[in-house]
């Protein structure tokens, strides 16, 4: 779904084919695409709960004193990035709006995914 919602400018090539069916793109948001949505965000927050569960439960294995290693820590915020970039589709989705796939650099859903990038390395360095 996500392609047929891309501005076609960030495409290395797009077929006469792909146009004609980019102009159909709405009858493609249907109730089982947002069930689809739906469970990307609930597999992606339990990804990220998981992880939550093993630091809770020990160290998990780091040296660095945060008992995060990098990699999980790298994981952690890429499903927490997901699922709420997801979540902001789904809103806008259900609202009838078209997804947007592409979120502008000054918007305030890039925004806030930032800051959940940024929350993750300022906890690293020990802010």
């Amino acid at each position: 779904i996500d392609l047929l919602f891309i501005d076609p400018k960030y495409l290395l090539f797009c077929s006469k084919e792909f146009l004609e069916l980019r102009k159909l793109r709405s009858m493609f948001l249907v109730r089982r695409c947002a069930g689809k949505y739906f469970g990307t965000i609930e597999n992606k927050l339990d990804c990220a709960r998981k992880l939550l569960n093993k630091y809770n439960e020990n160290d998990g294995g780091s040296d660095d004193g945060s008992g995060w290693t990098m990699c999980d820590r790298a994981a952690f915020v890429k499903h927490l990035y997901f699922a709420f970039f997801r979540m902001f589709e789904l809103r806008r989705f259900l609202l009838g709006k078209d997804p947007i796939v592409r979120l502008a650099t000054n918007s305030d859903e890039r925004q806030y995914i930032m800051n959940i990038r940024d929350m993750a390395n300022s906890s690293k360095k020990g802010d």
